[in-house]
């Protein structure tokens, strides 16, 4: 769901990036710290045949009965589906429900009637429900649980639990501007969606399209803590390295500059450059650029050519400069995590990236993590829900860096 943006904002890179969380603590780091919460788990990858057969089982849709569900609000459009998703209340239990609804002709019948129609589409709706039910399987707590998949006559309906904060960016707008106060309220929720995506890629899994608008923020009424949930899996892809092609995942803002190579790359660090500009948008309600294509955006040829730690030290954001609005420990994880370089880029600690610094060696992060999951009560019903987010980059023609 691609909603709009509005503001700007960019990540600094330390120089000793392939070294170091943060320049003032070097000597407490370790190499790929595996996260707190994770040391229990267990994974076992999602392999391709069980996607295949979750697309198949999925294809057996059930029919939409429009008296089931009561209409309630409408959340956003859908374009990339050609759709939308509206909140809805289920007669049957009276809970509330997001409801993704997309024209048949768009969705076909199944995978594999939707590969034939659309052979280079990057973006696949059936892919997007097996994941779902694949994650949910696999007990995955980061998700907004599925329903089922419905279809009448015109439309394809995907019911899953809604989340009651909307977006990231959404639930950004409405904390205190205060920069230290941010942080604060920042950091479990930047911990959870780095564990979020480091669980993905435990299974096997990169999202390919993260972004502010593709995380939703829901609360429980047995916790406090707001909890996070991944949505938008029709980029996604299996294994780590992915092959170039020319339909590129993910949103101009938030790409990895190495996509647009015509070499395969390292999908793991591509999300997690895209988690870098997930924590520059949270805390700054702004971008740094308006997309990382090659030669297109001023700011991020700027970007690249003075490095993160540089770019980031002297870029402004509502006429101060980022150190002066986010600790030493924050610029630092962003700074790591949006490297331009995936050979110097932090990774979340996964076991295969062992060669790379990892982002839970940053001070920044909430220490433990098992502490603050069983704070957040990762429910298993999960509540998924969307609205527009109206974060846009600032004009690349006036970027506050200085060279």
């Amino acid at each position: 769901m691609a909603p709009n943006r509005r503001n700007k904002r960019v990540y600094r890179r330390l120089e000793s990036l392939g070294k170091v969380a943060n320049a003032g603590e070097a000597e407490t780091l370790t190499r790929c710290t595996p996260c707190p919460a994770r040391k229990s788990v267990s994974f076992q990858p999602i392999e391709q045949h069980d996607l295949e057969e979750s697309m198949r089982s999925l294809s057996s849709m059930m029919p939409w009965d429009s008296g089931r569900f009561r209409f309630a609000r409408k959340l956003q459009d859908a374009p990339r589906n050609h759709g939308r998703v509206d909140e809805m209340l289920c007669e049957d239990d009276g809970l509330a429900v997001a409801v993704k609804s997309m024209p048949n002709w768009w969705v076909q019948l199944g995978q594999e009637d939707f590969r034939k129609k659309y052979p280079k589409q990057v973006e696949q709706p059936w892919r997007d429900f097996a994941m779902l039910k694949e994650l949910q399987s696999h007990n995955f707590p980061y998700m907004c649980n599925l329903v089922g998949i419905f279809r009448d006559q015109e439309m394809t309906y995907m019911v899953s639990s809604l989340a009651t904060e909307g977006d990231l960016f959404s639930w950004s707008q409405k904390q205190s501007l205060d920069s230290e106060t941010r942080e604060t309220v920042a950091r479990p929720i930047a911990t959870q969606l780095l564990d979020a995506v480091r669980w993905l890629h435990d299974l096997g899994i990169a999202h390919g399209d993260l972004s502010l608008e593709n995380v939703l923020i829901t609360r429980v009424a047995a916790c406090s803590m707001p909890q996070v949930k991944l949505i938008d899996f029709g980029m996604s892809t299996l294994g780590r390295m992915c092959a170039p092609g020319s339909d590129l995942a993910g949103k101009d803002i938030f790409r990895a500059p190495e996509v647009y190579n015509a070499v395969e790359y390292d999908a793991f660090l591509a999300d997690s450059f895209s988690l870098g500009l997930c924590l520059y948008g949270m805390v700054l309600l702004a971008y740094p650029w308006e997309t990382t294509a090659p030669g297109k955006s001023t700011s991020f040829d700027q970007f690249k050519r003075m490095g993160a730690a540089l770019f980031l030290k002297t870029k402004k954001v509502r006429g101060q400069f980022l150190p002066n609005l986010c600790s030493a420990g924050l610029m630092g994880l962003m700074a790591g995590l949006l490297a331009a370089e995936p050979k110097k880029r932090f990774c979340l600690g996964e076991s295969c990236l062992q060669d790379h610094i990892s982002a839970w060696t940053s001070p920044w992060l909430c220490s433990d993590l098992a502490e603050l999951a069983e704070k957040v009560v990762l429910d298993k019903r999960g509540d998924s829900s969307c609205t527009l987010s109206t974060m846009v980059p600032d004009s690349d023609s006036d970027s506050d860096s200085e060279e």
